[in-house]
């Protein structure tokens, strides 16, 4: 878009010198800071960079006696064409307008005749406010320039119904002598939806101009006519415009249903390339969990939509996630819109999700329902190990710390399944309370008995317990919507509503800043890894930017290294007692552990799902050592070192006794400084932390009744609670996800790969299968001769995502 912009503002000074301007024929209409949508392109090309004014327009100026003059306008984004034409001299207008960023807004055009030459004008228009509006024009810059600016005022912003309705303007110029004209003055008021009355004084030719605009949908139809001064009830005009976008209609709302159809899989990061995506049509759409709770919020507010139904909707995230979704379900109930869902077949969690909010359930007569509960089943191999002379030295904290028990145990220790059952049990807790809270009167036995046989549900069966209400095939189920007399929508082609309201430049800002997977130090990969780096500085920026006034962090991690865990709990920490400081609210997702809370733990507020899983303060380190698998390989190993220590740690030798000990206590020491920064930020005692960490997991809630966590709540929650102590209202939300983009294809950009959905291969693909498993051998062993502590969970994120058997 920038080269767009320079190329044309070079042909325009190259033409502009070739051709001296004349003059140019005035378009009649005014308000150059108020109007951004039928007229915008004619008026002030800056505004179409508002948004509103998609679409094409005539407008024909008659005058008694006379002819009619005509202007057509049209505008597709930020590019728009205009066509004018006035007392038999004709010109043409191509022009850009787009958003520097919300409430200011450039934009340019070159305006030509073929027989006086070409014009370059450049436009701006800046809203500080959503009661005060400002535009400036420069005219014929580059032959004869002049200056045309304006104000618009909202009055009664304070008003929920008045406050975009009644809209008052002064325009003015000043010419290249410095001569000071006024233009109009004058005001627009939209009594019910779809009537606009509109009047102003033109001071150029001393009278008052009348009208009336009508809108029906994406239709709109006016006329004014000069009702005082010169020429009054002589002369006047028509005015249709064909908007892509719905305007406040005189029809009133129509009842509709909307059929979601891009909940296939909700991610916790914003989507890479998401326009690519959504006009590529994706057949199991993906949607980022904000861009779910902005659409739900949309629907809330949207007078007719009476209904949503979820069409075979996966739902693919995490249970935390679930939850959030759950909540912003429940919105839409509270304002009376049903909710139906309809599945052939339904998962555990999924199935939870559509009990707690749906008004009907519906299911293929074919279909089945797996009402199964959670569960894991690890492997162990250290017997295997040892059978080859493969020892893994597992240095933890605490029992509880068992990421790497599958390599150094034989079996699930009593720690380990403890601390297991436990945290299931709590997320079951969860899954009962939803089921209950909206099944409970319908089932017609319990919970536990229909957990027992809940795996591989037929349909029928599933509705004789009362788990579903209908068995109904696609087309029955259409007939059904249409007895009620809906107009059925897609949401992925859903209509978009024209914005009244004026986006404020001065309005709050909130940063949303995404922490998701591993940490590491160095950068991180978007919406994949967290790099200390670029998370740190993320934060830092965010802190140091006058225009946000607090940041929410989303972390969805179950840790990492030690180190780059500590430098980014600094960075949260400074947010409240270093310089510049502001709140700083801390949004858990599916897993925030270990690491991941170590980063949670300095925030103003820690906010978590009863989904969440967290905790897990610990550290742990592994060591593996092959030198048993190199003897019965009958492979030698030659070390030379210039100190004692200089190959520590070495996967082909054994740890001596003196090493075993030096290790346990760096781990230790990590420990102990991971529980005191903990005590120092949650204001608990060091010994009330280490009662509660341990290398523990809980669920969110479990984490709240111990201290770890403040309150229950999701993203929309912590973004509340963070303008709350910001002292804001309705900010802005800018959202971050550092680091840098791995999906990258040589030779073809990102976009263009997403919109067609390449992904890069693997070199490992290319490898045989057995070299590629010594290969990744190779690296899993590798990474720990640095022998750094890890701050890890006992399981891994997918493990805790998935372990729902969906």
């Amino acid at each position: 878009m920038k080269k767009i912009i320079l190329a044309v503002l070079a042909a325009a000074l190259f033409y502009g010198t070739a051709a001296a301007q004349s003059r140019w024929e005035e378009t009649p209409r005014v308000g150059i800071a108020v109007e951004d949508k039928s007229s915008a392109s004619l008026v002030n090309m800056a505004a179409i960079g508002a948004g509103d004014a998609t679409g094409i327009g005539w407008s024909g100026y008659f005058k008694s006696g006379g002819g009619m003059d005509n202007t057509v306008n049209l505008s597709l984004g930020w590019v728009a064409y205009n066509y004018r034409q006035f007392n038999s001299i004709s010109n043409h207008e191509i022009g850009v307008g787009f958003p520097l960023y919300d409430g200011l807004y450039l934009g340019t055009s070159l305006r030509w005749n073929p027989n006086q030459g070409t014009g370059w004008n450049a436009h701006m228009l800046y809203r500080p406010y959503q009661w005060l509006s400002i535009g400036i024009k420069g005219e014929s810059l580059n032959s004869s320039p002049w200056m045309d600016w304006g104000v618009g005022l909202r009055p009664l912003k304070f008003s929920n119904y008045w406050g975009t309705r009644l809209t008052m303007f002064y325009d003015a110029r000043v010419t290249n002598t410095g001569k000071f004209n006024s233009i109009a003055t004058g005001l627009r008021i939209m009594p019910i939806d779809g009537v606009e009355l509109y009047g102003h004084w033109d001071f150029r030719d001393d009278k008052l101009v009348t009208g009336i605009n009508l809108s029906l949908n994406r239709f709109l139809l006016g006329g004014d006519i000069t009702s005082a001064g010169t020429d009054s009830w002589n002369e006047g005009s028509i005015q249709t415009f064909a908007s892509l976008k719905h305007m406040r209609s005189i029809s009133g709302h129509q009842k509709t249903m909307v059929v979601y159809d891009t909940a296939q899989v909700i991610t916790d990061t914003p989507r890479l390339y998401a326009a690519a995506q959504d006009f590529r049509k994706d057949p199991s759409p993906t949607r980022s969990l904000y861009e779910f709770l902005q659409d739900m919020n949309g629907l809330l507010t949207s007078p007719e939509v009476e209904s949503v139904i979820f069409y075979n909707q996966a739902f693919q995230t995490s249970f935390s996630n679930l939850i959030e979704i759950e909540q912003s379900l429940k919105k839409l109930k509270a304002a009376g819109k049903k909710i139906y869902f309809y599945a052939d077949t339904f998962g555990s969690t999924q199935y939870a999700l559509a009990a707690s909010v749906s008004d009907k359930i519906f299911m293929s007569p074919q279909g089945s329902l797996d009402l199964t509960g959670f569960g894991v089943s690890n492997l162990y191999f250290k017997d295997l190990l040892a059978k080859y002379g493969v020892n893994i030295y597992n240095f933890q904290s605490h029992e509880y710390k068992t990421a790497y028990n599958n390599l150094s145990e034989s079996s699930m220790t009593n720690a380990q399944r403890e601390s297991l059952e436990y945290v299931y049990g709590g997320l079951q807790a969860e899954m009962d309370r939803m089921i209950n809270q909206g099944r409970e009167s319908m089932l017609t036995d319990n919970l536990e008995s229909l957990y027992s046989e809940g795996y591989w549900m037929s349909a029928a069966s599933a509705r004789e317990a009362g788990l579903v209400d209908e068995l109904m095939y696609r087309d029955q189920m259409e007939t059904w919507v249409g007895m009620r007399r809906y107009r059925v929508t897609l949401f992925s082609q859903i209509r978009h509503d024209m914005n009244y309201e004026w986006k404020a430049a001065n309005d709050p800002t909130i940063a949303v800043i995404y922490a998701n997977g591993n940490i590491s130090m160095g950068n991180g990969a978007k919406g994949q890894t967290i790099g200390a780096a670029s998370l740190a500085d993320a934060i830092k920026n965010a802190r140091f930017n006058p225009l946000v006034q607090g940041i929410v962090i989303r972390v969805n991690s179950g840790g990492g290294s030690a180190l780059a865990s500590d430098v980014i709990a600094r960075e949260v920490a400074l947010c409240t007692v270093g310089p510049r400081p502001k709140p700083i609210v801390i949004s858990m997702g599916g897993v925030a552990a270990s690491g991941g809370y170590m980063i949670s733990a300095p925030g103003s507020k820690v906010l978590a799902t009863p989904g969440t899983i967290t905790g897990s303060i610990g550290v742990i380190t592994m060591i593996p050592d092959i030198s048993g698998l190199l003897e019965k390989l009958e492979v030698s190993v030659g070390t030379v070192t210039t100190t004692q220590s200089a190959d520590v740690p070495n996967i082909f030798r054994p740890l001596t006794p003196q090493e075993e000990n030096r290790i346990r206590n760096s781990v230790m020491d990590n420990y102990d400084s991971f529980i005191n920064m903990v005590a120092v930020n949650r204001n608990m005692d060091v010994q009330a932390v280490d009662n509660v960490a341990k290398g523990r997991i809980w669920t969110g809630q479990q984490a709240m009744d111990r201290g770890l966590v403040d309150n229950m709540g999701g993203l929309d929650d912590a973004i509340e609670l963070v303008e709350g102590l910001a002292g804001v209202k309705h900010a802005r939300i800018l959202e971050i996800d550092p680091g840098s983009i791995r999906f990258s294809i040589p030779g073809i950009p990102g976009a263009l790969a997403a919109f067609l959905d390449l992904k890069p291969k693997d070199p490992l693909d290319m490898v045989p299968e057995d070299l590629r498993d010594v290969i990744e051998f190779y690296q899993t062993v590798s990474s720990y001769e640095r022998g750094e502590a890890l701050f890890l969970m006992p399981y891994t994120l997918e493990e805790m995502d998935l372990d729902n058997r969906d």
